[in-house]
């Protein structure tokens, strides 16, 4: 099974990721794929292809972890590049406490799986670009957005079941923490 560990988002949130892409398409400023903005979530580590013996270990270690309790907000627009070309389009989530949060998360999991080498960057992906023709329009157009600076409560984390399908994957909430009775 595929396994990740995230944070959900309050639907508030949701419905400014569903508003965003709204925006991108209508201005078609590229050829790609979106999140599914009803379970817009921030990825804490992504530990793939896991067998159900580990998968029961990976839940252990997670429960040795304090959830967090923290004060976050909706930060920019903004992307990733791979070379010159822009590749994710993501709202950055604005909330420092996440990363002693993550680097705990990071930390028990160790045993478990091999941790992406880039710094963590708080944010919530909105779409994935495979083509653009003018990908500095498209820049223009990302940064001069204007996010709502919408204030929430992280409160828990999950370790969530993704199984892709051809029209995108879906995500099962395997345990959460605090766990939920």
């Amino acid at each position: 099974m595929r396994l990740f560990v995230s944070i959900d988002v309050p639907k508030k949130v949701c419905e400014v990721v569903a508003e965003v892409q709204h925006y991108l398409k209508r201005r078609n400023l590229f050829e790609g794929t979106y999140t599914d903005a009803e379970h817009a979530h921030l990825t804490i580590a992504f530990l793939g292809d896991v067998e159900e013996e580990v998968a029961t270990k990976i839940e252990a270690a997670l429960c040795t972890v304090e959830p967090p309790s923290y004060p976050a907000r909706l930060g920019s627009l903004d992307y990733f590049e791979r070379g010159d070309h822009v590749k994710v389009i993501f709202i950055n989530l604005v909330c420092p406490e996440l990363v002693g949060f993550v680097e705990r998360v990071h930390a028990v999991l160790a045993l478990y799986y091999e941790p992406d080498p880039r710094p963590f960057h708080s944010h919530i992906t909105i779409a994935r670009v495979k083509n653009s023709e003018d990908h500095e329009r498209l820049r223009r157009e990302l940064v001069s957005y204007a996010v709502p600076k919408i204030e929430f409560r992280i409160d828990g984390f999950a370790l969530k079941e993704s199984v892709l399908h051809s029209d995108g994957p879906t995500h099962t909430v395997r345990v959460s923490y605090p766990e939920v009775k």
